[in-house]
């Protein structure tokens, strides 16, 4: 029987790319919560990913705007977001959805590290007829954003000098 390193068991994010956090649920349902370095490096961005019901075309929505609840403990973050994109039929009668809860500056860190890594993150929303529901955990993300912050390299092509 092998032993699993406990600092490895206990990682919840992931570096997705260099700029990208990713987490998912601790659900049977596909979704992830991505946390993104904006381009200048000044600020952090939320994304979501979620299962939603399958979409007919006469049922797509009329605005890209979604009222949400996404919370850190029990303090609501955000109360909207925008569609970025559906995926129609990711899986039989299943689209995802992806979110963007907006962009916020590096001073949330200080905000997550006092909610300790026993602290999740709620999705709750109802979008087209179905619930959408998710938690994801804290956990290791207070060091993995710090280092985000730290590694980031603003983009600055296109800037004038």
């Amino acid at each position: 029987m092998g032993l699993v390193n406990p600092a490895i068991a206990s990682e919840h994010w992931v570096l997705n790319s260099p700029d990208v956090l990713v987490s998912d649920a601790n659900s049977a349902v596909f979704s992830r919560l991505e946390i993104n370095a904006t381009q200048d490096c000044k600020a952090v961005e939320f994304r979501l990913w979620a299962e939603i019901p399958t979409i007919h075309l006469t049922d797509e929505p009329n605005t890209d705007m979604l009222e949400l609840a996404f919370a850190a403990s029990d303090t609501i973050l955000a109360s909207q977001g925008r569609l970025i994109q559906i995926y129609e039929e990711f899986v039989p009668n299943t689209d995802i959805a992806h979110i963007t809860l907006g962009a916020v500056n590096w001073d949330i860190l200080e905000y997550i590290e006092r909610l300790g890594e026993n602290s999740m993150f709620t999705l709750s929303a109802h979008f087209l007829g179905g619930d959408i529901k998710n938690v994801w955990e804290i956990s290791d993300l207070p060091i993995k954003l710090n280092q985000l912050r730290l590694d980031c390299k603003p983009d600055i092509s296109g800037t004038l000098t």
